[in-house]
Protein backbone atom coordinates (compact mmCIF):
# COMPACT_ATOMS: atom_id res chain seq x y z
CA UNK A 1 0.00 0.00 0.00
CA UNK A 2 1.37 3.64 -1.06
CA UNK A 3 2.24 5.48 2.13
CA UNK A 4 0.02 8.69 2.40
CA UNK A 5 1.15 12.50 2.15
CA UNK A 6 0.55 13.00 5.72
CA UNK A 7 2.80 9.69 6.68
CA UNK A 8 5.36 11.23 4.31
CA UNK A 9 5.46 14.59 5.85
CA UNK A 10 6.28 13.25 8.90
CA UNK A 11 8.83 10.55 8.19
CA UNK A 12 10.70 11.85 4.92
CA UNK A 13 13.40 14.05 6.00
CA UNK A 14 13.51 16.02 2.69
CA UNK A 15 9.81 17.07 3.82
CA UNK A 16 9.80 17.27 7.03
CA UNK A 17 11.11 20.33 7.67
CA UNK A 18 9.51 22.31 4.87
CA UNK A 19 6.69 25.01 5.04
CA UNK A 20 3.29 23.30 4.74
CA UNK A 21 2.60 25.45 1.71
CA UNK A 22 5.61 23.81 0.25
CA UNK A 23 5.01 20.61 1.00
CA UNK A 24 2.68 19.17 -1.95
CA UNK A 25 5.24 20.39 -4.02
CA UNK A 26 7.89 18.49 -2.79
CA UNK A 27 5.86 15.45 -3.33
CA UNK A 28 4.84 16.24 -7.03
CA UNK A 29 8.35 16.18 -7.57
CA UNK A 30 9.20 13.07 -5.54
CA UNK A 31 12.11 15.04 -3.65
CA UNK A 32 10.69 12.52 -1.06
CA UNK A 33 11.69 9.39 -3.39
CA UNK A 34 15.05 9.86 -4.50
CA UNK A 35 16.05 6.88 -6.60
CA UNK A 36 14.61 8.45 -10.21
CA UNK A 37 17.00 11.32 -9.31
CA UNK A 38 20.02 8.46 -8.96
CA UNK A 39 18.81 7.07 -11.80
CA UNK A 40 19.07 9.91 -13.73
CA UNK A 41 22.64 10.99 -12.60
CA UNK A 42 24.16 7.88 -12.86
CA UNK A 43 24.65 7.76 -17.16
CA UNK A 44 25.44 11.77 -16.33
CA UNK A 45 27.97 10.98 -13.95
CA UNK A 46 29.49 7.81 -16.43
CA UNK A 47 29.70 10.63 -19.14
CA UNK A 48 31.79 12.57 -17.08
CA UNK A 49 34.00 9.84 -15.94
CA UNK A 50 34.08 8.14 -19.58
CA UNK A 51 35.84 10.97 -20.80
CA UNK A 52 40.23 11.34 -21.19
CA UNK A 53 40.67 14.64 -19.95
CA UNK A 54 38.74 13.36 -16.67
CA UNK A 55 42.14 12.76 -14.62
CA UNK A 56 43.37 15.64 -16.24
CA UNK A 57 40.98 17.72 -14.72
CA UNK A 58 39.62 16.49 -11.34
CA UNK A 59 38.15 19.54 -10.13
CA UNK A 60 36.62 20.20 -13.17
CA UNK A 61 35.19 16.92 -12.80
CA UNK A 62 33.74 17.30 -9.26
CA UNK A 63 32.51 20.88 -10.19
CA UNK A 64 30.34 19.03 -13.14
CA UNK A 65 29.38 16.55 -10.85
CA UNK A 66 27.76 18.93 -8.39
CA UNK A 67 26.30 20.62 -11.20
CA UNK A 68 24.96 17.95 -13.09
CA UNK A 69 23.32 16.06 -9.50
CA UNK A 70 21.61 19.35 -9.02
CA UNK A 71 20.51 19.20 -12.29
CA UNK A 72 19.34 16.07 -12.03
CA UNK A 73 16.73 17.00 -9.42
CA UNK A 74 15.17 19.56 -10.79
CA UNK A 75 14.85 17.93 -13.94
CA UNK A 76 13.45 14.47 -12.30
CA UNK A 77 11.33 16.27 -10.17
CA UNK A 78 10.29 18.23 -13.55
CA UNK A 79 9.35 14.92 -15.46
CA UNK A 80 7.52 13.80 -12.15
CA UNK A 81 5.31 17.06 -12.63
CA UNK A 82 4.54 17.07 -16.21
CA UNK A 83 3.81 13.59 -16.08
CA UNK A 84 1.29 14.17 -12.94
CA UNK A 85 -0.66 17.25 -15.07
CA UNK A 86 -1.18 14.55 -17.62
CA UNK A 87 -2.05 11.99 -15.41
CA UNK A 88 -3.82 13.43 -12.49
CA UNK A 89 -7.21 11.56 -13.43
CA UNK A 90 -5.64 8.13 -13.92
CA UNK A 91 -3.82 8.44 -10.65
CA UNK A 92 -6.64 9.24 -8.75
CA UNK A 93 -7.96 5.72 -9.84
CA UNK A 94 -5.16 3.94 -8.72
CA UNK A 95 -4.64 3.12 -5.44
CA UNK A 96 -0.91 3.86 -5.04
CA UNK A 97 -1.25 7.12 -6.64
CA UNK A 98 -4.42 8.81 -5.41
CA UNK A 99 -2.55 10.68 -2.54
CA UNK A 100 -0.20 12.45 -5.14
CA UNK A 101 -1.01 16.55 -5.00
CA UNK A 102 -3.02 16.90 -8.22
CA UNK A 103 -4.69 13.75 -7.66
CA UNK A 104 -6.20 14.82 -4.39
CA UNK A 105 -7.17 18.22 -4.70
CA UNK A 106 -3.93 19.70 -2.54
CA UNK A 107 -2.89 21.76 -6.03
CA UNK A 108 -4.20 22.93 -9.69
CA UNK A 109 -2.93 22.28 -12.67
CA UNK A 110 -2.05 25.49 -12.89
CA UNK A 111 0.33 25.59 -9.84
CA UNK A 112 2.16 22.39 -11.17
CA UNK A 113 2.29 23.74 -14.37
CA UNK A 114 4.13 27.16 -12.88
CA UNK A 115 6.41 24.53 -10.66
CA UNK A 116 7.58 22.67 -13.89
CA UNK A 117 8.34 26.03 -15.81
CA UNK A 118 10.31 27.04 -12.53
CA UNK A 119 12.08 23.50 -12.22
CA UNK A 120 12.87 24.02 -15.72
CA UNK A 121 14.12 27.52 -15.50
CA UNK A 122 16.03 26.56 -12.80
CA UNK A 123 18.06 23.87 -14.49
CA UNK A 124 18.53 25.47 -17.26
CA UNK A 125 20.48 28.42 -15.04
CA UNK A 126 22.51 25.18 -13.29
CA UNK A 127 23.62 23.98 -16.88
CA UNK A 128 24.56 27.32 -17.89
CA UNK A 129 27.98 26.52 -15.62
CA UNK A 130 28.57 23.49 -17.79
CA UNK A 131 30.02 24.41 -21.72
CA UNK A 132 27.21 25.01 -23.83
CA UNK A 133 27.70 22.39 -25.78
CA UNK A 134 25.62 20.89 -23.34
CA UNK A 135 22.35 22.54 -24.10
CA UNK A 136 22.24 20.32 -27.33
CA UNK A 137 21.23 17.04 -26.03
CA UNK A 138 19.21 18.82 -22.99
CA UNK A 139 17.02 21.00 -25.57
CA UNK A 140 16.87 17.86 -27.70
CA UNK A 141 15.24 15.95 -24.21
CA UNK A 142 12.73 18.57 -23.33
CA UNK A 143 10.26 17.58 -25.67
CA UNK A 144 10.77 13.50 -24.84
CA UNK A 145 10.44 14.56 -20.56
CA UNK A 146 6.85 16.33 -22.22
CA UNK A 147 5.16 13.34 -24.42
CA UNK A 148 6.45 10.60 -22.30
CA UNK A 149 3.30 10.67 -20.03
CA UNK A 150 1.19 10.15 -23.31
CA UNK A 151 2.83 6.88 -23.95
CA UNK A 152 1.55 4.63 -22.08
CA UNK A 153 -1.78 5.83 -23.85
CA UNK A 154 -0.35 4.58 -27.10
CA UNK A 155 2.13 1.92 -26.35
CA UNK A 156 2.69 -1.34 -24.60
CA UNK A 157 6.58 -0.07 -24.26
CA UNK A 158 6.64 3.26 -22.80
CA UNK A 159 9.92 2.10 -20.76
CA UNK A 160 11.35 2.23 -24.23
CA UNK A 161 10.73 6.34 -24.88
CA UNK A 162 11.75 6.66 -20.65
CA UNK A 163 15.17 4.71 -21.82
CA UNK A 164 15.47 7.24 -24.23
CA UNK A 165 15.03 10.28 -21.84
CA UNK A 166 16.59 8.75 -18.96
CA UNK A 167 19.82 8.23 -20.15
CA UNK A 168 20.28 11.11 -22.28
CA UNK A 169 22.64 12.41 -19.41
CA UNK A 170 25.36 10.02 -20.45
CA UNK A 171 25.79 12.72 -23.79
CA UNK A 172 25.47 15.64 -21.68
CA UNK A 173 28.08 14.57 -18.90
CA UNK A 174 30.45 13.02 -21.68
CA UNK A 175 29.79 16.63 -23.79
CA UNK A 176 30.72 18.63 -21.07
CA UNK A 177 34.29 17.07 -20.60
CA UNK A 178 34.42 17.22 -24.38
CA UNK A 179 32.86 20.82 -24.97
CA UNK A 180 31.38 18.94 -28.57
CA UNK A 181 28.03 17.69 -29.16
CA UNK A 182 28.56 16.59 -32.67
CA UNK A 183 31.06 13.83 -32.40
CA UNK A 184 30.92 10.30 -30.08
CA UNK A 185 33.22 7.46 -30.05
CA UNK A 186 31.11 4.12 -31.05
CA UNK A 187 31.67 3.18 -27.95
CA UNK A 188 29.50 5.41 -26.06
CA UNK A 189 26.87 5.20 -28.78
CA UNK A 190 27.12 1.04 -27.56
CA UNK A 191 27.32 2.08 -24.05
CA UNK A 192 23.76 4.58 -24.52
CA UNK A 193 22.20 1.57 -26.06
CA UNK A 194 22.75 -0.59 -22.90
CA UNK A 195 21.69 2.13 -20.57
CA UNK A 196 18.38 2.22 -22.28
CA UNK A 197 18.37 -1.73 -22.19
CA UNK A 198 18.91 -1.43 -18.49
CA UNK A 199 16.08 1.10 -18.05
CA UNK A 200 13.68 -1.20 -20.31
CA UNK A 201 14.65 -3.85 -17.74
CA UNK A 202 14.28 -2.06 -14.15
CA UNK A 203 11.18 0.16 -15.24
CA UNK A 204 9.38 -3.04 -15.99
CA UNK A 205 10.14 -4.61 -13.07
CA UNK A 206 9.12 -1.07 -11.32
CA UNK A 207 5.24 -1.50 -13.84
CA UNK A 208 4.82 -4.94 -12.40
CA UNK A 209 3.68 -2.74 -9.29
CA UNK A 210 0.80 -1.07 -11.26
CA UNK A 211 -0.20 -3.83 -13.44
CA UNK A 212 -3.56 -4.65 -12.14
CA UNK A 213 -4.33 -0.93 -11.99
CA UNK A 214 -2.71 0.15 -15.47
CA UNK A 215 -5.23 -2.72 -16.75
CA UNK A 216 -8.38 -1.27 -15.17
CA UNK A 217 -7.74 2.12 -16.23
CA UNK A 218 -6.43 1.17 -19.95
CA UNK A 219 -3.01 2.42 -19.98
CA UNK A 220 -0.23 0.11 -21.46
CA UNK A 221 2.64 -1.32 -19.97
CA UNK A 222 5.89 -3.28 -20.82
CA UNK A 223 4.76 -5.10 -17.79
CA UNK A 224 1.27 -6.25 -19.10
CA UNK A 225 2.48 -7.39 -22.25
CA UNK A 226 5.35 -9.80 -21.07
CA UNK A 227 2.93 -10.72 -18.28
CA UNK A 228 3.60 -14.79 -16.74
CA UNK A 229 6.86 -14.29 -18.76
CA UNK A 230 7.64 -11.49 -17.03
CA UNK A 231 11.06 -12.83 -15.18
CA UNK A 232 12.51 -14.17 -18.34
CA UNK A 233 12.38 -11.28 -20.88
CA UNK A 234 13.56 -8.73 -17.62
CA UNK A 235 16.64 -11.35 -17.09
CA UNK A 236 17.29 -11.30 -20.80
CA UNK A 237 17.00 -7.41 -20.87
CA UNK A 238 19.72 -6.92 -18.26
CA UNK A 239 21.90 -10.01 -19.44
CA UNK A 240 21.70 -7.90 -23.17
CA UNK A 241 22.39 -4.78 -21.15
CA UNK A 242 25.27 -6.37 -19.39
CA UNK A 243 26.83 -7.75 -22.94
CA UNK A 244 26.53 -4.05 -24.60
CA UNK A 245 28.22 -2.40 -21.12
CA UNK A 246 31.26 -5.10 -22.07
CA UNK A 247 31.54 -4.31 -25.33
CA UNK A 248 31.17 -0.30 -24.87
CA UNK A 249 33.72 -0.41 -22.53
CA UNK A 250 36.13 -2.93 -23.95
CA UNK A 251 36.57 -0.71 -27.66
CA UNK A 252 36.56 2.63 -25.21
CA UNK A 253 39.83 4.47 -25.44
CA UNK A 254 41.53 4.35 -21.87
CA UNK A 255 39.48 1.81 -20.29
CA UNK A 256 40.90 -1.80 -19.89
CA UNK A 257 38.96 -5.15 -19.29
CA UNK A 258 38.38 -4.73 -15.80
CA UNK A 259 35.90 -2.02 -15.72
CA UNK A 260 33.59 -4.49 -18.25
CA UNK A 261 34.71 -7.50 -15.89
CA UNK A 262 32.99 -5.87 -13.20
CA UNK A 263 30.23 -4.23 -14.96
CA UNK A 264 28.83 -7.69 -16.33
CA UNK A 265 29.39 -9.67 -13.16
CA UNK A 266 27.04 -7.34 -11.27
CA UNK A 267 24.12 -7.43 -13.45
CA UNK A 268 24.76 -10.60 -13.66
CA UNK A 269 24.04 -10.88 -10.56
CA UNK A 270 21.90 -9.19 -9.88
CA UNK A 271 19.75 -10.40 -12.45
CA UNK A 272 20.77 -13.95 -10.56
CA UNK A 273 19.37 -12.44 -7.40
CA UNK A 274 15.81 -11.30 -9.31
CA UNK A 275 15.24 -14.59 -11.07
CA UNK A 276 15.53 -16.41 -7.44
CA UNK A 277 13.91 -13.86 -4.64
CA UNK A 278 11.53 -11.61 -6.81
CA UNK A 279 7.94 -12.01 -6.93
CA UNK A 280 6.67 -10.28 -9.66
CA UNK A 281 2.80 -10.61 -8.03
CA UNK A 282 4.08 -9.19 -4.62
CA UNK A 283 4.42 -4.76 -5.15
CA UNK A 284 7.23 -5.07 -2.19
CA UNK A 285 9.32 -7.22 -3.72
CA UNK A 286 9.24 -5.27 -7.36
CA UNK A 287 9.94 -2.19 -5.55
CA UNK A 288 12.98 -3.54 -3.29
CA UNK A 289 14.03 -5.04 -6.81
CA UNK A 290 13.87 -1.64 -8.43
CA UNK A 291 15.62 0.23 -5.41
CA UNK A 292 18.72 -2.23 -5.92
CA UNK A 293 19.29 -0.80 -9.44
CA UNK A 294 21.03 2.62 -7.83
CA UNK A 295 23.95 0.59 -5.92
CA UNK A 296 23.99 -1.34 -9.26
CA UNK A 297 24.46 1.55 -11.58
CA UNK A 298 27.04 3.56 -8.65
CA UNK A 299 29.08 -0.09 -8.96
CA UNK A 300 29.56 0.09 -12.32
CA UNK A 301 30.76 3.86 -12.33
CA UNK A 302 32.96 3.01 -9.67
CA UNK A 303 34.01 0.22 -12.06
CA UNK A 304 34.85 2.49 -14.29
CA UNK A 305 36.54 5.14 -12.24
CA UNK A 306 39.08 2.09 -11.23
CA UNK A 307 39.53 1.03 -14.26
CA UNK A 308 40.72 4.36 -15.60
CA UNK A 309 43.05 5.05 -12.54
CA UNK A 310 44.81 1.96 -13.22
CA UNK A 311 45.25 2.48 -16.81
CA UNK A 312 46.73 5.66 -16.29
CA UNK A 313 48.51 4.62 -12.93
CA UNK A 314 50.03 1.69 -13.61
Amino acid sequence: MDTSFTDIQKEHWSLRHLPPWLKPYGVLARWDRPVGVHLLFIPYLWGLILHAHTLTHPLTTVLYALVGFIGAVLMRGAGCTINDIWDYKLDQQVTRTATRPLASGQLSRFEALLFFIVQCLLALATLFILPNAILYPVFFSLPLIIIYPLMKRLTWWPQVVLGIVFNLPLFVGYTAMRGDFFFYPPSILILYLGLVLWTVGYDTIYAFQDIRDDEAVGVYSSAQRVGHYGKLFTAMIFIFAAMLFLLGLWIHPGIGALSGAIAVLSVLLYTLCFGLLCNIDQPQDCLRFFKLNVPLGYLIVFGTIIDILTQHYF
